[in-house]
């Protein structure tokens, strides 16, 4: 009886230990995919967010700029630029129809050349 009862315990053992594994293997399966999917999730979830948001936040930042810009300008509620002042003067392109910044003119006038001598 010993030997019969050894027998089966080492058996259902055996399955059992089998049983364990398959079940672990499923589960290290099943939650790698999982991990993978909730990562993939997460990142169309990231991505969709960011390209919502991007938009939005350059108008921002834009709105910032221009505003940072014309601030010193703005005197009693009314905006009156001082031509002269070197950040106003560097950011002019043209002025009463004429060309006032420097490299701009300068590469206006190289391709009014070059176009006369074809």
């Amino acid at each position: 009886m010993k030997t019969v009862f050894a027998s089966l315990y080492g058996r259902i053992s055996i399955i059992f230990l089998i049983l364990i594994l398959l079940l672990g293997l499923a589960q290290l399966i099943v939650g790698t995919n999982s991990a993978r999917n909730f990562a993939r999730e997460s990142d169309q979830s990231l991505n969709r967010s960011l390209a919502a948001d991007l938009a939005n936040h350059a108008s921002e930042m834009y709105a910032r700029n221009l505003f940072n810009l014309l601030s010193p300008a703005i005197s009693d509620g009314e905006l009156g630029i001082d031509w002269e002042d070197e950040v106003f003067a560097g950011a002019l392109l043209t002025r009463d129809g004429e060309v006032i910044h420097g490299p701009s003119r300068e590469q206006l006038a190289d391709r009014s050349t070059q176009g006369n001598k074809q």
